[in-house]
């Protein structure tokens, strides 16, 4: 009698999973140490500037900005409550138009910043402005247009994506543009990785794009009528329904030292 069993396959990883992977990616290609200084660019609510305040510890200076005074002050009361409010700091301004002298920092880190930026160009030449020589930049931001929604209609999907990429942020192909753009600046050193942020579990794909708000607003601009509304709507609930519903998105990541 054969007592061996088939292995049991492991657990897809899930969007979070899929997320905290890159993220943690990027702040390894800052390469890190005690006492240095670093730039987090469009911190938001500062979760990855408290974890980038311990890589460089008390000894060391990290900065965070972004543009939503909203976000800067939550940033503000996680430093504080974090403990590490004595050499995190925090900031209101432009990407465009950074407050410190050339060469400021060892390192500089800008994720999902760039899709938001008029012009990503200036905000990257700021970028590298305040880095040191030889200093580490990472940059990590979406590809719109790699947005896919499993769907009965592709055409009709594709419309929703193209939409979606229009009329959403100012720089929605940001991610494709990353490498182009930093290797036109000298870039030195870099890698490029791209990583598909996926889910199989529509309440995790509104993290990605809510799908509902997406349809009604393409309906509004007239992108889709009535009547393909109404078969998009119909067709996403029979693909969660019969458990076939699937969303991605692909992330883009680079990273190098400043020339």
């Amino acid at each position: 009698m054969d007592t061996h069993t088939a292995p049991i396959a492991p657990a897809p990883p899930g969007l979070a999973t899929l997320r905290a992977g890159i993220k943690r990616r990027s702040v390894e290609g800052l390469h890190l140490h005690p006492g240095q200084r670093v730039l987090d660019l469009g911190c938001g609510p500062g979760t990855d500037t408290m974890t980038l305040g311990r890589l460089v510890g008390a000894a060391g200076l990290v900065h965070g900005v972004d543009y939503d005074q909203r976000k800067v002050a939550q940033a503000q009361a996680l430093a504080q409550a974090s403990g590490l409010a004595e050499w995190v700091t925090l900031h209101h301004a432009n990407a465009t138009a950074l407050p410190w002298p050339d060469g400021y920092f060892d390192a500089c880190r800008c994720e999902a910043v760039l899709q938001h930026v008029l012009e990503p160009e200036r905000a990257l030449d700021e970028m590298l402005r305040v880095t040191r020589p030889g200093g580490h930049v990472v940059v990590l931001d979406i590809d719109w247009a790699t947005l896919s929604i499993e769907c009965d209609e592709p055409t009709l999907e594709r419309r929703l994506v193209l939409h979606r990429s229009e009329a959403g942020e100012p720089n929605p192909y940001a991610g494709r543009r990353l490498a182009g753009l930093l290797q036109e600046r000298g870039l030195l050193d870099s890698q490029i990785e791209v990583c598909p942020l996926w889910t199989t579990d529509p309440a995790e794909a509104e993290q990605i794009i809510p799908l509902r708000q997406l349809e009604d607003e393409a309906l509004a601009a007239g992108i889709v009528d009535a009547s393909e509304h109404q078969r998009w709507h119909e067709g996403l609930a029979r693909s969660v329904s019969r458990q076939r519903f699937y969303a991605s998105v692909n992330a883009v990541l680079v990273t190098g030292r400043r020339p």
